[in-house]
């Protein structure tokens, strides 16, 4: 079956599509549309007084002039399937929209996923594309859904723990250089927490753990209570599981390898020679340049 590409947006942490996008997929006029949508919310709304009127044990005359006579046929939440809490704006939220070189505002409405369960459904009988339009938007609000759990953004709180955390601070553990999820996230721009739990392999570290690596490392805030951490091996898999780190392979790449020479000169003044041949094993010259610029100083030139 071939999948129809749809559109998804994300309105103020909301993600809908628009009535007069899904009326053009479908094949149907944009009034038809709007008047089965406003038929769904009054169906709602009605809903929502008949279970008031339950409440109170009866119905005012008013009330039943709005209603009509025959309150017995009203549906209720249950019946609709949706529970007895109903707000239509779970479904469907009034908006307006211009089209190009017309300043007048035409009405419509940002359709939820649960709205669009509802509406395309109600067509699936009469338009043959109605179920497959249905499952292409399925699929990408769940798309989106995940996206958007793997770019949540940092908090000012986060933001200021973690901005000191870069690849320019040199981590490392038991005297084997590592990354931490904090450096990941401050490459990136963004929280990639959750995408990074995927990455098999990585270690954890907690309680004792913590504290032995903040004391090899000033640098660590004392906030940090855990951490995931990892090693040159874990590159691989790094960059497989987590597209967004592969733009930033030359640069993790630079990391590690800079990382072992500075802390074999720090350990031991004999791995100096161990620490030059490691740095003629690396072929991009500028990478190499940087690097050699980096030994003199740790070596006081």
């Amino acid at each position: 079956m071939e999948m129809i590409k749809v559109n998804v947006e994300n309105v103020n942490g909301i993600l809908v599509t628009t009535s007069n996008r899904v009326a053009k997929e479908l094949g149907v006029s944009h009034k038809h549309l709007l008047e089965k949508i406003e038929g769904y919310i009054e169906k709602f709304t009605k809903a929502e007084v008949s279970a008031l009127g339950e409440n109170t044990g009866n119905i005012s005359k008013t009330e039943s002039s709005v209603l009509g006579e025959n309150t017995g046929n009203i549906a209720k939440p249950e019946s609709l399937g949706f529970g007895g809490n109903l707000d239509f704006t779970e479904f469907y939220i009034p908006s307006s929209y211009k089209v190009k070189g017309n300043f007048k505002s035409y009405k419509n409405y940002l359709i939820t996923q649960k709205g669009i369960a509802q509406l395309i459904g109600g067509y699936n009988a009469s338009v043959p594309i109605a179920f497959i339009l249905n499952v292409a938007y399925i699929n990408e609000f769940e798309r989106m859904r995940k996206e958007l759990q793997g770019k949540r953004p940092m908090t000012r709180k986060m933001e200021s723990i973690r901005k000191e955390i870069t690849l320019n601070n040199k981590l490392t553990y038991h005297g084997v250089p590592i990354l931490i999820t904090r450096q990941l996230n401050k490459l990136v721009g963004y929280d990639i927490s959750l995408k990074l739990s995927t990455v098999k392999g990585r270690s954890v570290l907690r309680n004792e753990e913590i504290k032995s690596l903040k004391r090899e490392n000033a640098i660590l805030s004392n906030q940090l209570t855990y951490t995931a951490i990892y090693y040159q091996k874990n590159l691989e898999e790094l960059l497989k599981k987590i597209k967004e780190l592969r733009a930033f392979k030359d640069e993790i790449t630079e990391y590690f390898i800079s990382n072992e020479i500075e802390t074999r000169l720090q350990q031991d003044s004999n791995n100096i020679e161990i620490a030059l041949k490691l740095l003629d094993n690396i072929t991009d010259t500028a990478v190499k340049e940087r690097i050699s610029i980096g030994i003199l100083e740790k070596m006081g030139y």
